[in-house]
Parts: C-alpha cells; structure tokens; sequence
C-alpha cells in the first residue's frame, strides 16, 4: 500500500492575492556513522541558529529531488535517502508550513556550507546537540525530529507518493 499525501498548496482569490499559504518544505538528517550534519543559518530572521539542510519544494518537483537537492545546495553533500521520518506540520507567526523529514546517508562530496545562505556546516553528535541552547536551534523540534530518526521505523521511498493540488476560491463557489 502506498501513503499518499493530497494537500492543498495555496488557495488564491480571484485578484491572485493570496488568502492563506501553505508552504511545503523538505529536509534530511544526514547521517554518517553516529554523526549528523547541521548548518548554522546566514539569513537576517533565522541568523546564526542551527538547522538540519532544509528548504522549499520548487513547483513540479518531487519531494525526494527537493530534499536530494537542498541537502547539496546546502552541504555539497551527495545523499541516499533512506526514508521518511516523518511529517511535520508548523504555524508560527501565522505562517503555515508541512515539512517531509528524510534520514539520507552519504554517498559521496566533502562537507562544505553555501556561503550565500549559511555561515558553516558541521557534523554533531547527539552530546554535542544536547550542549547547544534552544534559542541556538532554528526550530523548536529539532531534537525530537533526530531522536524520531534513531527510534521509528521509516517509511520506504516506495511507499511515498506525494501530489499537490492548487485551488482557486472562484472553484469554490
């Protein structure tokens, strides 16, 4: 059986202005042995906290090309995916995002950051994780995204099948 996932992207009135967006993102922890790789954020409303490489689903792409795609962006990191952890929902600030985590392992490239978005990149133990201060950490769950990665069972690629919808309130009439 194959989960499928059918969200309504954004929801447009009939003046394109946008009423309500839902913004869809994807990331990875990327793994190699027992170390996972973080980025320490460069822009002005995330500056110097620490994330896991993720970022935005760019119209007509797969789900597991963005997340392939953001992890080398971000790391120079050639990954495999290895599954979904999970799917997060966030509302902060009234800003509404869902976010497909991965755990990926490397399969080749040298750990280096995107200097135009991030100020480093670093592999991290969970030892070292646990030493930085909530407010040093992007998002709120951070820690319980990893620790989710080391203590469920992930969901195979193959039974990720993820379609996207965009409606116009005038179809809703």
């Amino acid at each position: 059986m194959r989960f499928k996932f059918l969200l309504s992207l954004y929801i447009r009135n009939s003046y394109n202005d946008f009423m309500g967006v839902i913004k869809v993102v994807c990331g990875a922890i990327v793994f190699k042995e027992d170390r996972f790789v973080l980025v320490k954020e460069a822009q002005p409303h995330v500056y110097g906290k620490w994330s896991y490489p993720v970022g935005h689903l760019e119209l007509d792409e797969d789900i597991i090309a963005a997340t392939t795609r953001e992890v080398k962006e971000e790391t120079n990191l050639d990954v495999k995916l290895e599954g979904l952890i999970g799917v997060y929902e966030h509302n902060r600030n009234g800003n509404n995002a869902i976010k497909f985590v991965f755990k990926a392992s490397v399969i080749g490239g040298e750990l280096k950051h995107q200097e135009t978005e991030l100020l480093d990149a670093r592999w991290f133990s969970m030892e070292e994780l646990d030493r930085l201060k909530d407010e040093e950490l992007r998002m709120f769950d951070l820690r319980k995204t990893i620790m989710d990665c080391n203590s469920r069972e992930l969901i195979p690629l193959d039974r990720v099948n993820i379609d996207f919808i965009a409606l116009d309130t005038k179809d809703l009439k």
